[in-house]
């Protein structure tokens, strides 16, 4: 798998808030969809995007995914 170029966005400081705000929608994304809906899967950035989807991202019960939103969210406030 390619790996992506790594930028800046001008400043530790910028890159830092980037990241938390990607973790943050992130988090508020899988908290929806657990509030939605009864099973949903749980997508990183460490997926292999060429995957094939009906194999590779088993469906989680809301419980676990409402989980994985919380971890997110706790990671975007450290």
């Amino acid at each position: 798998m390619a790996r992506l170029k790594t930028f800046s966005l001008g400043s530790p400081a910028r890159d830092a808030r980037a990241r938390a705000f990607g973790r943050f929608s992130q988090g508020v994304a899988l908290g929806n969809l657990a509030l939605a809906y009864d099973s949903a899967s749980v997508l990183t950035e460490n997926d292999n995007p060429e995957a094939d989807a009906a194999v590779d991202c088993a469906a989680l019960r809301y419980r676990t995914v409402l989980s994985a939103a919380l971890a997110y969210l706790d990671s975007a406030i450290a």
